[in-house]
């Protein structure tokens, strides 16, 4: 058996990862299919959830709230 690495808790970043709209729409969208509660209807369209995604990273990004 593997062992788990430590880790050590959250950390302090001071840039976004540029993948990081794409892979919060990824979990939002299968939050949505799974029948979740993330804000958006079961039905919703994958653009428009991916496109929430992308412009909540874009807030972060300018350090909007």
């Amino acid at each position: 058996m593997t062992e788990e690495p430590f880790v050590s808790g959250p950390h302090l970043v001071h840039e976004v990862h540029p993948e990081m709209g794409t892979a919060l729409g990824t979990l939002w969208l299968a939050v949505t299919r799974a029948g979740g509660a993330v804000g958006f209807p079961s039905g919703a369209a994958e653009q428009d959830v991916r496109a929430v995604a992308e412009q909540a990273i874009e807030d972060v990004r300018a350090k909007r709230q």
